[in-house]
């Protein structure tokens, strides 16, 4: 048996095919061999290898074409030694001598092609993780064979559909034949065409067939619909979010449905939120992902769909998770494709908003007052200036105003609050809540050593009464103000709020900035009354774990 006498296939043994399979999130999928020569699509990688997947094969041996070999941002460079590394268009797997073959495993998204013994046709049953077709078109050569140098083009649908149809849109097609392979003569494969893209009769494409198409042009064109990410949504053991695109190249409206379904393997599916967007505008809020989604696509139009998945509702068992967006056409090209979603039964170890907050904080009004004692606030000052504080959230979302914090071997500290302060608790309040402010009072203490008004290496300025023992009248008391000996000490406050802007942060949807308006108010600093300093903040989340003094 010999290999396709394709030009392509003329190669050097060069790159090892390879498929990493992720655990679950599998569809299954039947292969049909006709007696001869066969070019068969595959849309699933199986996990098991060349050797095992194709023993009850009758064939010989298999090549898988490697389109990516076309890419225009393939390697061409061999490093140091400036010779051109070697891109083999097809990867091959041979029964005699399996140790040798270039093909080792079967990656989704791959056009086969072979030579099937049998006289009846022949059905392989593949399971694996699918992933979104990629076509790297390159341009055709016109010469005698122009059979050899034609892209190897797979599709998935779900019935009988027009060519002329599933390729409108392609700038890569716009003259030529189409051509499948064929013939019973195993030194070489025979052709035969289906038809012109531009004839009266145009050729018809069933799931699962490959047909041989000129290439006028490198295009990025993948099928009527292009989808990101391929290789579908893996959460892994700590994400969150992800997204799924759809764009319509075809030539025409497109009514594209998408359903979150099983895996075929029978692993647990978990439980997902969804919303829909357009451009950069979402619309709708987060909604359970339970029934399909639907969404009519105008030519060059993009869908966008965020995922979410919640995993404060995980059990945390570790155990893989898997199931499976299908994504299909309901028109006229009734183009299909299936991403798998795959994720680890893992609880976050800092949900948000967990972790340390930066606010970074440009105050730019103040109060006033006048000469009656009535004050102003919201008076636009001079200059603006900036302060920031520190927000500390503990695992169970309760938030706390910190001097300093430890951050790995680091220490963050703010220097607009006295050293000796503890962890402050909230008044009232909630962390990232619109309409709930956050306010943090504090004071510092008359003996404090960050207390502004306290001299502490003055010996006339102790807290005592000139026998430098007795201890002078308490300075928050005004009425000791009257007396003969007057306080040498007194303690001031402090009143941070914020006041956050609406956000849509979850805890599985995090936002890393919030944004709001601030007010600082210090008490003690003047007898009139308190002195209020206003301006908007920016709080960004530094770090997911801190360690801060209560």
């Amino acid at each position: 048996m010999k290999t396709p006498s394709l030009r392509p296939c003329v190669l050097a043994l060069a790159i090892a095919g390879s498929a990493t399979a992720l655990h679950g999130a599998t569809i299954d999928q039947n292969v049909v061999l006709s007696n001869g020569w066969n070019a068969v699509y595959v849309s699933v990688a199986p996990s098991q290898g060349a050797d095992e997947l194709f023993a009850d094969w009758p064939v010989w041996s298999v090549s898988a074409y490697n389109a990516q070999s076309y890419r225009r941002t393939a390697s061409t460079s061999g490093g140091m030694t400036g010779e051109g590394v070697v891109r083999a268009p097809f990867l091959i797997w041979t029964r005699e001598s399996p140790e040798g073959s270039t093909l080792k495993a079967l990656a989704a998204d791959t056009v086969l092609v072979c030579y099937s013994t049998n006289a009846a046709p022949f059905t392989a049953h593949l399971r694996g993780v699918p992933a979104a077709p990629r076509i790297a078109w390159h341009v055709s050569d016109d010469g005698e064979d122009a059979s050899a140098t034609r892209n190897l083009v797979g599709v998935r649908v779900s019935g009988s559909v027009n060519a002329n149809s599933y390729f409108a849109g392609c700038p890569a097609v716009n003259a030529g034949e189409f051509l499948r392979i064929t013939g019973r003569n195993e030194a070489n494969p025979g052709f035969v065409s289906l038809g012109g893209f531009t004839g009266s009769r145009p050729p018809m494409l069933n799931d699962g067939d490959v047909v041989f198409v000129p290439g006028a042009s490198v295009s990025d064109w993948s099928g009527p619909l292009y989808i990101t990410p391929r290789a579908g949504v893996d959460f892994s053991t700590e994400g969150m979010v992800d997204e799924i695109t759809v764009r319509n190249d075809g030539a025409a409206d497109k009514t594209v449905v998408m359903e979150y379904v099983v895996s075929t393997d029978g692993a647990e599916r978990p439980d997902l939120l969804c919303r829909e967007s357009y451009g950069e505008t979402a619309t709708g809020n987060w909604e359970a992902f339970s029934t399909p989604l639907s969404r009519t696509l105008t030519t060059g139009e993009t869908w966008k769909v965020s995922l979410a998945l919640d995993r404060t509702k995980l059990a945390g068992t570790g155990a893989k998770l898997g199931g499976v967006i299908s994504i299909r056409e309901d028109g006229g090209t009734l183009s299909q494709a299936w991403l798998p979603v795959s994720a680890v039964d893992s609880k976050t170890s800092a949900p948000w908003p967990q972790g340390l907050w930066l606010a970074s904080i440009r105050l730019s009004k103040v109060s006033y007052y006048q000469a009656d004692g009535k004050r102003t606030d919201g008076v636009t000052s001079g200059g603006t200036m900036p302060v920031r504080a520190l927000v500390y959230v503990d695992a169970a979302g309760q938030a706390k105003l910190v001097q300093r914090a430890v951050v790995g071997s680091s220490r963050v500290s703010s220097a607009n609050l006295p050293v000796d302060l503890g962890a402050v608790a909230p008044s009232r309040g909630a962390f990232g809540d619109a309409s709930a402010p956050l306010v943090f009072s504090y004071t510092i203490a008359a003996d404090s050593p960050s207390n502004p008004f306290r001299h502490a290496l003055h010996p006339l300025f102790d807290g005592k009464q000139m026998d430098f023992k007795t201890p002078a009248p308490n300075g928050d008391d005004i009425a000791n103000y009257q007396g003969s000996v007057k306080p040498e000490w007194f303690s001031i406050g402090g009143e941070v709020e914020f006041a956050f802007d609406e956000n849509a942060a979850e805890i599985w949807s995090p936002v890393e900035e919030l944004t709001g308006n601030a007010k600082w108010t210090y008490t003690g600093v003047r007898r009139d009354g308190p002195v209020v300093a206003e301006g908007r903040f920016k709080m960004h989340r530094i770090a997911k774990e801190a360690t801060v003094s209560e």
